[in-house]
């Protein structure tokens, strides 16, 4: 399905998830949100995806492609070579590393000239090449590994969970009404097209994914065999609470599920016993995408990609950055 260059971008910013039924707010006081480093719009820096690695973030932006390596004092350098994405010709969503270092990366084209699929960069490697694609692969999105190296990737436009192997071979492994768009679910439509699977993540014997249009995060078992069991509505339909997030991850100290609240500007964390945390900071945050976590200064931080599309969209200047916040110690 091809989609115009600000229908897409504004599928980049559109999600919601939640790991379980919240049973109250929090009112504990939110971390402090700095900034690491600020981005420039006129270069097309509107940085979406976020990887982690070795204290290092690795930041994606959209429009052009470029992938930059980012150090915890904001020394900045590009990392690798990926397929540069002529004007308005796609963007680059989603960003993971597997254990032995290698980049993968989400491309969405609208050009000839580029394919849609998967990109990898090999650690050490300079150019990152096609390393998988499926003629059913429209919008590939959020993307996660599990232990044996097999890459689950949401594809936004279909509403269904692809897997890939360690070769790339692969293709849809999950579909379900319940991770198709739908454009009425949470009243009137917000968008000029249905938003299906976005956000997920590997949870222990089974992936999690957000369901953006219908508010739901969607829980997938891994079966004995590798292949999807049924899908179970975890969370959801809860279109006040979570409407309009964009960025799953799963902290795997607490099991914690953080999601990124794009149009809201903040950043959720739902406990495993049921309560939600919000982190806010009024002027700091600006359409907040996609969430990493990290280990820097002998403490574990929460790293966050301003991609201020709406802002930019709406006429008015984007703050786009990197930032961060602290994460909560051992109690």
């Amino acid at each position: 399905m091809k989609l115009c260059r600000a229908a897409v971008l504004s599928v980049l910013v559109m999600g919601c998830a939640a790991r379980q039924a919240p049973r109250e707010a929090s009112s504990e006081a939110p971390p402090p949100v700095t900034q690491v480093l600020a981005f420039d719009a006129a270069q097309g820096q509107f940085p979406e995806g976020i990887a982690v690695r070795g204290g290092e973030a690795y930041v994606g932006m959209a429009p052009t492609g470029q992938v930059l390596k980012i150090s915890p004092l904001g020394a900045v350098a590009p990392h690798g070579r990926w397929p540069a994405i002529p004007k308005d010709g796609g963007y680059l969503t989603g960003l993971a590393f597997d254990a032995r270092g290698a980049l993968y990366a989400g491309l969405v084209s609208f050009s000839p000239q580029l394919r849609t699929g998967i990109y990898r960069l090999p650690a050490g490697a300079e150019e990152a090449t096609l390393f998988a694609s499926h003629p059913e692969l429209a919008f590939p999105n959020g993307l996660d590994l599990d232990a044996q190296g097999r890459l689950f990737v949401t594809d936004s436009s279909t509403g269904t969970v692809f897997a890939f192997g360690p070769e790339g071979q692969g293709g849809p492994w999950a579909t379900d009404a319940s991770l198709r768009g739908d454009r009425t679910a949470c009243g009137p439509a917000q968008l000029p097209f249905a938003m299906g699977a976005n956000g997920v993540a590997v949870d222990g014997d089974s992936v999690v994914a957000v369901s953006s249009d219908q508010a739901l995060l969607v829980r997938i078992p891994i079966q004995a065999d590798g292949s999807a069991g049924p899908p179970q509505r975890v969370v959801g339909p809860d279109c006040a609470a979570f409407y309009g997030g964009d960025g799953l991850v799963r902290d795997p100290k607490d099991g914690s599920l953080w999601v990124a609240m794009n149009r809201t500007n903040r950043v959720l964390r739902i406990t495993p016993d049921q309560r939600i945390l919000t982190v806010e900071a009024e002027g700091v945050f600006d359409g907040p995408a996609s969430l990493a976590i990290v280990e820097e200064g002998g403490r574990r931080w929460m790293y966050v990609t301003n991609f201020g599309f709406i802002t930019a969209s709406r006429g008015g200047t984007p703050r786009l950055g990197l930032l961060k916040f602290p994460l909560p110690g051992p109690k």
